[in-house]
């Protein structure tokens, strides 16, 4: 059993040791021998990186707090301006999780997610490990569409709903049945956005970086990278899931959520289907629908256009549709004789607000790395491994930039390690599909920390999921994703 001051104990260990290998770089940047092309400003984005990272996986101090040190450090060590930082805390994927929260929020409170998950469970059976299946399996076809995080947000309600009722059978049980089937749902979202090259803007990246280094061949069509990635997928979901449900987290098994009599009567009990819940769901379905056909879709030479090209829109995003429903929710009187509207303000208060700044300290850090060059320097360490056997330098590719992408945004570290894996392609004379279509998926598989990613964010936020937690889990499917990443690619491209 974990003594009750084990959590305080280590939060006071990890801000000290945040600071012991932090603060140095910090301090005394200018002072220290440092490799060439690595700046003094680099060092101390490196340093303020360090004590974030350890701060954030340790729960030193309150997230959202330690979510901010970048908008105060960054422009005090010079190492960006607070014009450049301070937007990283609004960024639109910011803003599609405050949006798709609050949205959350509205039909948790007309309990709508109770009925959708009792109709779930008479659908998939009441076996808590079919069910983490069958979460992440959604999740990850649904985000072969559409955003990852839009991805989550849309099952989450259910899914709490879920562990909500496996929580009242066994609390013990119910609470590790809940981590696999949150963070099941969430890394089936990330490992989905890898099938098309819709799924996340780092395949649309490789996929320019590949036209724009070599635009005689090899091609990565829409055809071509479903081929090469849906095996991944088709692979890794299920490994995801054996890795949560039996060796890491182990799931009970004999959990039992209930007959489909006992489910029926739990049904009954609820009643006829309230207004609040028909127009919660209402709501949830237009920005659904608005979610999956705002975008561009092309098979090869034919492009289906979404609405915002018909409509000459192309300056919204998820973001906008996520904050759109969410002001419709503030709007639309609920149906009930309470008279109050589907969202009011006593219950949107309630988004994880630490959760939000989380996200954005996470981009504000990728600003940093940007500002100062450490994210260049880091590209050009790993060019300097070109001599290095094609299968080894891609498997190192895979290995690094998985774990790299725990601390940056994974479109910005595409938008790096592309044009640097595209050079060394050519210098290799090796198919660049080899580097660029591995390097774009390991983009997507940050499954440690919670501000690597949207669905990350997500899960985390509804307070059932610690960072040790996701950190311990997330690290085993990690290695996986290397694994398998690098397998299928070397088998496809590689031969």
């Amino acid at each position: 059993m974990t003594h009750p001051e084990a959590p305080a104990r280590s939060a006071r260990i990890g801000f000290w040791l945040g600071l012991f290998f932090g603060l140095p770089l910090v301090l005394f940047s200018s002072h220290l021998p440092t490799p060439d092309g690595l700046s003094p400003a680099a060092l101390r984005t490196l340093g303020i990186t360090i004590i974030v990272a350890m701060w954030w996986v340790t729960e030193a101090i309150p997230l959202g707090a330690t979510a901010l040190l970048p908008a105060a450090a960054f422009p005090m060590l010079d190492v960006a301006p607070a014009k450049v930082v301070a937007p990283a805390y609004a960024s639109p994927f910011v803003l599609l999780l405050l949006g798709g929260f609050m949205l959350a929020l509205a039909v948790e409170r007309s309990g709508a997610h109770r009925r959708l998950a009792l109709y779930v469970l008479l659908l998939v059976g009441t076996s808590p490990s079919r069910l983490v299946l069958g979460f992440a399996s959604a999740a990850a076809l649904l985000s072969m569409w559409i955003s990852n995080t839009a991805s989550t947000l849309m099952m989450m309600p259910i899914a709490l709903a879920i562990v909500e009722r496996a929580q009242t059978k066994d609390r013990a049980a119910g609470e590790r049945f809940g981590l696999a089937v949150l963070l099941g749902t969430a890394y089936g979202a990330s490992i989905g956005g890898m099938g098309t090259p819709i799924g996340t803007p780092p395949n649309v990246i490789a996929i320019g970086a590949l036209e724009h280094y070599f635009p005689d061949g090899p091609e990565l069509s829409f055809f071509n990278w479903v081929t090469a990635a849906l095996p991944i997928v088709v692979l890794l979901v299920p490994v995801m899931w054996w890795l949560l449900t039996r060796v890491v987290i182990k799931v009970d098994n004999t959990l039992s959520l209930g007959a489909e009599s006992v489910l029926r009567a739990d049904l009954a009990e609820l009643g006829p289907v309230r207004n609040s819940e028909k127009r919660s769901l209402f709501v949830f379905g237009v920005a659904a629908l608005l979610w999956v056909t705002q975008s561009d879709v092309s098979f090869g030479e034919t492009t289906i256009l979404g609405w915002a090209s018909r409509l000459g829109l192309s300056g919204t995003d998820e973001g906008t549709v996520a904050i759109l429903a969410a002001l419709l929710s503030f709007m639309i009187p609920g149906g009930d004789p309470e008279g109050t509207r589907l969202l009011p303000w006593s219950t949107a208060v309630k988004v994880p607000w630490d959760l939000v700044l989380l996200f954005g300290g996470g981009i504000a850090l990728s600003k940093g790395f940007d500002a100062t060059g450490l994210s260049t320097w880091l590209g050009a360490v790993l060019a300097d491994f070109g001599d290095t056997p094609a299968p080894v330098f891609m498997g190192l590719t895979v290995l690094g930039t998985t774990f790299a992408t725990e601390l940056m945004s994974n479109t910005a570290l595409s938008n790096i390690a592309m044009p640097i894996l595209g050079s060394a392609a050519q210098s290799m004379v090796i198919d660049p599909r080899v580097l660029l279509f591995p390097a774009a998926l390991a983009c997507s598989c940050a499954f440690m920390m919670p501000a690597a990613t949207g669905p990350n964010a997500i899960v985390f936020g509804t307070g059932r999921v610690r960072i040790a937690e996701m950190v311990r889990v997330g690290f085993w499917v990690n290695l996986a994703a290397v694994l398998i990443v690098s397998l299928v690619s070397w088998l496809t491209f590689g031969g």
